[in-house]
């Protein structure tokens, strides 16, 4: 009998492909992509999937597509303002609607994690 895979390692494997389709998602044509935050326009070599609600502290928005854009690694990784950038620039490309949508569900935080039934469906969903 195989033994079934870890909640965490069905994270890190969901983790992976929507990263994936992230950078996928916010390619342009050629090789470069628009950083959701300083709003430059950037070789692909750069791009991360950034999130604006951290997944340290904000889990259950670790798969939301609303919440990863293509950022650009400065940004992300060495910028301690960007945050404000992408909020601002997030709103402008999802819409007050779905900005609303974000929000609320970033101050929901429900307290269950992720199930195994869920990381299933979405390694379904981003293997395509």
């Amino acid at each position: 009998m195989v033994k079934p895979k870890s909640i965490a390692k069905l994270k890190r494997e969901v983790q992976t492909l929507f990263n994936a389709f992230i950078r996928r998602r916010d390619i342009l044509m050629g090789h470069t992509f628009i950083c959701i935050s300083c709003g430059k326009e950037k070789d692909i070599s750069f791009m991360n999937a950034g999130h604006l609600f951290s997944i340290k502290g904000y889990d259950h928005l670790r798969y939301n597509e609303d919440n990863c854009n293509g950022e650009c690694s400065g940004c992300n990784g060495f910028n301690k303002n960007h945050q404000i950038w992408y909020s601002i620039n997030l709103q402008k490309k999802i819409g007050e609607e779905r900005w609303n949508a974000l929000l609320n569900d970033a101050v929901s935080k429900p307290e269950k994690g992720w199930t195994r039934e869920q990381l299933v469906l979405l390694l379904k969903k981003y293997k395509r």
